[in-house]
């Protein structure tokens, strides 16, 4: 009995990712894909309804619109992320992977839209308009003392209103709003401004030290994505001028210029993460239709074709002419 042999035992062979937990993962996983589709698309119908929101201010003028609705517009043009119909043991890291880095997307876009949902009450507020009717008669009076000729003045008057640097005034339903008040409201909202300024610089921060890991690597796309971030880029000056009657709604307007940067600024910070992260998560489709680019058309090609890809980072042609003027 004692001398009997007692065959040895051997384990199965230990795959990478065993069945029984790629089929609980893959579960999982398609789970959050579906919740972060289902919160993706509540994101753009709020994104939508700020657009119509702003639409149908009739207090504000075109100049207000047209910056507030490109605003809404970016958040809306970038589609929700398409995931791989199968899940296999060679994807389904890469697949979890890039699952948690469009969630934090996700999640940095709503709060984003969350501040400027929050703004949508101040620019209802009238306090960032333009001069209005009685800024235009006095604009007509300077320049004909000046000796400008009647065609000329009616032509500056049209142009003024159709962009927006003056509207035409409604009847006011009580007193103006105090000079103290209204000093005092923007230099919170300049506060504000600055505060998300810096919070913005912290983004760029970590996409330099995304570069600084990057730059001895031999992929070009990623030297292009340096020396493209790193472009000069026109930042509104610090809000320290003293505010007072007769300056405080060219400093509102400038403070609206800045809003506009900043929104601009902020999508191209996110964009050049995203790129980024999407190198570093084995992405290989743009990498090698930019490599493309580079070898055949050359530096200003690529750049060309990686701004053309930032589609919800575009603006439309009135926000064009907007950021070329106020910046």
């Amino acid at each position: 009995m004692y001398d009997q042999q007692i065959p040895l035992l051997h384990p199965p062979p230990m795959d990478t990712v065993s069945n029984v937990s790629l089929s609980v993962r893959d579960k999982r996983l398609r789970v959050r894909q579906q919740t972060l589709l289902s919160r993706w698309n509540n994101f753009t119908k709020r994104v939508l309804a700020g657009m119509t929101q702003v639409t149908e201010m009739e207090s504000v003028s075109s100049l207000v619109k047209t910056l507030y609705r490109t605003g809404f517009e970016r958040m809306e043009k970038q589609p929700a992320p398409k995931f791989d119909d199968e899940i296999t043991a060679a994807n389904i890291d890469q697949e979890e992977r890039r699952l948690k880095y469009w969630e934090g997307e996700l999640d940095a876009k709503r709060a984003d839209l969350a501040d400027w949902e929050s703004r949508l009450d101040f620019v209802a507020s009238g306090a960032e308009l333009p001069k209005g009717v009685g800024g235009l008669v006095e604009f007509e009076e300077s320049n004909r003392k000046g000796g400008l000729p009647e065609a000329s003045i009616a032509k500056l008057a049209e142009f003024m209103l159709r962009t927006g640097r003056v509207i035409y005034d409604k009847e006011r339903t009580g007193p103006p709003v105090p000079f103290k008040l209204r000093r005092q409201r923007l230099i919170h909202e300049q506060r504000d401004f600055e505060n998300r300024r810096a919070y913005q610089a912290l983004l760029g921060k970590r996409i330099k030290e995304t570069q600084q890991a990057t730059r001895n690597s031999a992929h070009i796309l990623q030297f292009a994505l340096i020396m493209y971030y790193t472009e000069s880029d026109y930042e509104p000056a610090a809000f320290d001028t003293p505010i007072t009657e007769h300056n405080v709604r060219d400093e509102e307007l400038r403070l609206l210029y800045a809003e506009a940067w900043l929104i601009r600024r902020n999508d191209i910070d996110r964009y050049m993460l995203m790129r980024l992260h999407e190198m570093r998560l084995g992405f290989h489709e743009k990498r090698i239709k930019f490599y493309e680019i580079w070898n055949r058309d050359g530096a200003h090609a690529l750049v060309e074709a990686m701004q053309s890809d930032m589609e919800y980072a575009r603006i439309d042609t009135d926000g064009q002419f907007i950021y070329q003027v106020g910046m």
